[in-house]
């Protein structure tokens, strides 16, 4: 017993310290990798927890220097101050929907990928603190317990893709069930995932929106996907339903941001805050 106590000791000393080199290299290669230090300080480091909040404020302070920030910039930062200790969005999603919408309450939202429900989710400070409802998709069985404790949005188990009843594998990743994908996805960010297999119907958005009885008009819509985020655009109808803002994870896929851009150009989709999206493409529709 005492050498597997040790040995835990030993394992959590060396993360802690394998933790803090990785954020000094990614402060030393890239300082305003904000998402790595956030991801470190999830990991429970204490030293990463610091050194995250640092490398967060350094990083804005010297961008604000060398680029003075436009008014939307400087208004959606004051908001983030604001509801700091409301928002779960992974890069502050929810704060920019928020922003986007003018601080509506009693919008309607859509987050494809939902996750356990609160944690990095993108919509759960809007429903909570706002008011707003919505759909919330998420095919992980591991999380359907959560989210019916946690959330009042209606819960569609199904994934999403480009068409109805196609007949897939998904994977749920061991020990990690925001990666979990569609196994054709797996591998598509470089990542190795590993867990169990199980086969499913897919469902578009199009037919989940009917179901539903979703409304026409659509404040957000959140798609984290871990790959396929291209398929689920492609399965709406965007000249049927209308909606103001998009955040869509690219995950630095080399082409899959230019992707999503070009998409959605022809529906009158631009990008903004480019400067805050990270790992996203933030997109508002100028035509609604």
């Amino acid at each position: 017993m005492f050498k597997k106590i040790m040995a835990e000791i030993n394992f959590r000393r060396g993360r802690r310290q394998h933790d803090t080199a990785k954020l000094a290299l990614a402060a030393t290669q890239d300082r305003y990798n904000i998402r790595s230090a956030m991801e470190l300080s999830r990991m429970g480091s204490p030293d990463a927890i610091c050194q995250s909040i640092l490398l967060t404020f350094a990083g804005l302070r010297d961008f604000a220097i060398n680029n003075p920030l436009d008014s939307a910039a400087r208004d959606f930062m004051q908001l983030g101050l604001q509801e700091l200790e409301h928002s779960r969005g992974q890069c502050f999603q929810d704060i920019a929907a928020l922003y986007f919408s003018k601080k509506k309450r009693s919008g309607f939202f859509v987050e494809v990928g939902t996750g356990n429900g609160e944690l990095l989710s993108n919509t759960f400070m809007l429903e909570k603190r706002f008011g707003w409802q919505g759909i919330l998709f998420e095919p992980d069985r591991r999380f359907h317990e959560s989210i019916g404790k946690l959330r009042t949005a209606k819960l569609d188990e199904r994934p999403v893709y480009s068409c109805d009843d196609k007949v897939l594998q998904f994977l749920e990743v061991s020990r990690a069930g925001e990666l979990s994908t569609l196994s054709e996805f797996r591998r598509e960010d470089g990542r190795f995932r590993f867990g169990s297999m199980r086969e499913v119907k897919t469902t578009s958005l199009n037919t989940a929106f009917s179901l539903h009885n979703a409304p026409r008009e659509i404040d957000y819509i959140s798609i984290d996907t871990e790959g396929s985020e291209l398929e689920v655009l492609q399965g709406l109808d965007f000249n049927k339903y209308k909606v103001g803002f998009l955040t869509i994870e690219h995950n630095f896929v080399a082409g899959k941001k230019e992707a999503f851009a070009e998409y959605l150009a022809p529906f009158g989709f631009k990008p903004v805050l480019t400067e805050f999206s990270n790992q996203d493409i933030w997109l508002v529709n100028e035509k609604r």
